[in-house]
């Protein structure tokens, strides 16, 4: 009975967190539209500082860097996109 309850509990806390992270998205939907989070990017002066801290992690962890170099180049424009993503 032990190593059945050990493998629903993983299960069941995913659950839970896709559970709650779609929650926070119905909750700030408004925030994911995509001019307004281009907006915020743009403005802020920090944005390719933690842009290329993100890519770095994410390439750590695998995650491919064709995601990483699309979004540059939809928030900045191809050229700096391109800069930021190199």
């Amino acid at each position: 009975m032990k190593a059945r309850a050990s493998a629903v509990l993983p299960r069941l806390f995913l659950a839970l967190l896709l559970v709650g992270g779609l929650g926070l998205v119905w909750r700030y939907h408004a925030f994911a539209e995509p001019h307004r989070l281009h907006d915020v990017l743009v403005s802020e002066p920090l944005a390719p500082a933690i842009f290329i801290a993100a890519h770095i992690i994410g390439s750590l962890f695998f995650v491919p860097r064709t995601v990483f170099v699309v979004a540059a180049g939809l928030i900045w424009g191809l050229w700096w996109g391109l800069c930021l993503s190199l």
